[in-house]
């Protein structure tokens, strides 16, 4: 095995700070450069699971729009020859709380994530967040390998 090279560290930051611009542009477009074409989602919001393919998370940020407060931080990068992790923490997408892991591998020379696995969580900002009054539900829904997670209150307690 060879001394990592720092360029790469600065190469992996560079590819998942995609995500990060996409989240808060709204656009999932920008995510792209980040993803292997046949990368894959996994991970939970709330206790509810969210799978399939990466672009789920291209159609949710899409339909989440902008999260200009996002405030996103790679808090940890780990490496070994052409696959590498990263942890990324991130607070107010959407009102949400994100926790990600992406695995990358070294691809034609660029670095590819090849899977999301995370969990999302409530914020601790101003969303509203569900009670024995107020309840609510999570969801992950597949249709056709395509899986989508959403958040919703119970329309009936008059939301």
């Amino acid at each position: 095995m060879s001394a990592t090279k720092i360029s790469d560290y600065d190469a992996i930051a560079k590819t998942v700070q995609h995500y990060l611009d996409g989240a808060k542009a709204g656009k999932g477009e920008l995510m792209k450069p980040a993803f292997h074409k046949e990368a894959a989602i996994y991970g939970y919001v709330g206790s509810d699971l969210w799978a399939g393919p990466i672009q789920s998370l291209y159609d949710w940020t899409d339909k989440t729009g902008p999260s200009k407060d996002i405030v996103g931080k790679i808090v940890a990068i780990d490496i070994a020859e052409t696959i590498a992790s990263v942890r990324v923490e991130s607070d107010n997408w959407a009102s949400y709380r994100f926790s990600d892991f992406f695995t990358l591998l070294k691809v034609d020379g660029q670095w590819k994530t090849t899977q999301w696995i995370g969990v999302c969580l409530l914020s601790e900002f101003d969303a509203p967040r569900p009670s024995p009054e107020r309840p609510a539900s999570l969801s992950a829904v597949s249709n056709g390998g395509e899986a989508f997670a959403s958040y919703r209150f119970d329309a009936a307690e008059g939301l």
